[in-house]
């Protein structure tokens, strides 16, 4: 397999790239985006596998080239990034991809994130290739079945009247004797925050005629939420108007909880990085008082002199903590906005700091 390495650091592209080599795979590279998107959009490509790193310095990040790239090629793309780097993750939860691997990883993590990425690929494009080719009547439900989680259905466009699979019922929580198959029926068990939406789809999708896709909500006769995703596709008759309409239901409850649960850790952990950075302020703050006091009871100019050197450092430091516990950002401080502030510190240390005109 051929994996195509997409990172702008020299010396991390080539670690990563005699890694990859030791893994047996045929490595091809690009140092950023534009270059990225054209050599993963040409038609002559031999590329299996992106592996992207995020930040690509200047110009389009890894983010955006992937959503470039996925316009006109279906790769299977794993993200490389910093597993603390929060802004990051959150710019490629929209984006499909088959993973995320941490630039700190093991060779054994990557050969196996890389592999299982290669598999769920496959395994959907086998499911897509499916979905398209099979009508999903009662028998074309039934053999599909052995997708796990997976539930079909269809709808006539005249009547609203809907065939679902066996799995299908399960999936809702009911027999078939309970549940009478009519589309207001299946709206009924959506949740109230997505009935609209789902209405609103299901309208779309008979206009245009396009294979379409989305995620929702269910709310059971327990109470029980669930999460599905549902791919549909319309059929046409012989005057081109959609008079079916095909879906097939995946419960993605638990990929959402998890997911759900990373996004908590990761706010958890932006709360301790803001705790740390404020626990180190108050300490620089602390010495600072300390040092000061110490400067105001010396008797020697040249020891008052270094004081309040030692003093200007400190409250660098401080400045520093000052604009992260401000940001969101903890991987750059903007320097004018650092300049600015230290230089208004460094002058009011200094006595009569009133008759200290500042030029910068």
């Amino acid at each position: 397999n051929t994996i195509f390495l997409v990172a702008d650091y020299f010396i991390d592209s080539k670690v990563e790239n005699q890694l990859l080599e030791s893994m047996a795979y045929s490595v091809i590279t690009a140092n950023n985006g534009k270059t990225a998107i054209e050599m993963a959009t040409n038609p002559e490509s031999t590329i299996d596998l992106i592996l992207m790193d995020i930040r690509l310095g200047e110009g389009i990040d890894g983010a955006d080239a992937s959503v470039e790239i996925l316009k006109s090629k279906d790769y299977p793309i794993v993200f490389l990034s910093t597993i603390n780097d929060i802004e990051t993750i959150r710019k490629t939860e929209n984006i499909p991809s088959y993973g995320f691997v941490s630039k700190n990883y093991y060779i054994n993590t990557l050969d196996s994130s890389l592999k299982m990425a290669f598999r769920l690929f496959e395994a959907n494009k086998t499911l897509r290739e499916r979905e398209r080719q099979q009508r999903l009547s009662e028998s074309g439900i039934k053999r599909g079945q052995f997708l796990a989680n997976t539930a079909g259905w269809e709808m006539d466009c005249t009547t609203k009247w809907m065939t679902w699979s066996d799995n299908a019922y399960r999936l809702f929580g009911t027999d078939k004797g309970e549940f009478n198959v009519a589309f207001e029926k299946f709206i009924e068990y959506i949740h109230p925050d997505d009935r609209t939406k789902m209405i609103e789809f299901i309208d779309e999708v008979s206009r245009s005629h396009e294979p379409a896709e989305i995620n929702i909500k269910l709310k059971l006769n327990n109470d029980t939420v669930k999460f599905v995703h549902i791919d549909v596709e319309a059929e046409l008759d012989s005057a081109g108007q959609a008079c079916f309409i095909h879906g097939m239901m995946q419960d993605i409850t638990h990929r959402v909880r998890e997911e759900e649960s990373m996004k908590l850790l990761l706010k958890e952990k932006e709360i301790m990085v803001r705790e740390a950075h404020h626990r180190i302020k108050n300490n620089v703050g602390t010495v600072t008082s300390l040092v000061r006091l110490q400067m105001y009871s010396a008797t020697s100019a040249e020891t008052q002199k270094d004081l309040q050197d030692v003093i200007s450092r400190l409250e660098s430091v401080r400045a520093v903590y000052d604009l992260l516990l401000s940001t969101d950002d903890y991987a750059a401080v903007p320097l004018r906005a650092y300049i600015e502030k230290l230089a208004d510190i460094m002058v009011s240390i200094f006595p009569k700091s009133e008759r200290i005109r500042l030029s910068m």
